[in-house]
């Protein structure tokens, strides 16, 4: 499956890519107040742009010709592993950050949140946490991957190469020229 995938540069934008959430869901977790989740949304656009760099990169890389497909599939494989890796640092950062720095606050972890948010226990926080970084990392990172590799695809016409479709061409006029 991945034999003509770059898998190391995969790993390398999903790491930049989850870092850069992973300090902001630092921010919210630190702050703990229902009203604070737009900053979230902030490291959804974070790793929406390191996903489209990721995918410019990538057709720059093979020289500004990469078929459409081949871009959405590296984009998309990009995005889960970087998902996966927020996951990860999320979840220890919670841990750390709530369990160490709060040891013996169980009652309003999330503050000012909607009623049906407010039992006082922990996995409420860490709820809207995950949800946030797993759908809106998807969202974001499937979204820009779409609309990137449609964009900086130089050749819209197909996925050939541009020399190749000069050739053809040349060879469809030296047919029409020949029929006259």
């Amino acid at each position: 499956m991945f034999k003509n995938h770059p898998v190391k540069s995969y790993l390398i934008y999903s790491v930049i890519a989850a870092l850069l959430y992973s300090v902001v869901a630092y921010l919210f977790i630190r702050n703990q107040t229902f009203t604070s989740s737009w900053i979230l949304y902030i490291g959804n656009a974070l790793f929406g742009c390191c996903i489209a760099v990721f995918v410019i990169s990538y057709n720059k890389k093979r020289r500004e010709n990469a078929s459409v497909g081949t871009m959405i599939a590296a984009g998309h494989i990009t995005t889960v592993m970087a998902v996966i890796i927020v996951c990860i640092i999320s979840l220890l950062l919670f841990l750390l950050i709530s369990y160490v720095s709060h040891p013996s606050q169980q009652t309003e972890v999330l503050s000012n949140a909607p009623p049906q948010m407010e039992s006082g226990e922990r996995h409420q926080f860490l709820l809207s946490l995950f949800m946030n970084a797993i759908i809106g990392n998807v969202a974001a990172g499937s979204f820009v991957s779409l609309i990137i590799s449609y964009a900086a695809k130089r050749d819209q016409k197909g996925n050939t190469s541009t020399k190749a479709t000069n050739e053809s061409e040349l060879l469809n006029q030296n047919k029409a020229y020949n029929q006259n």
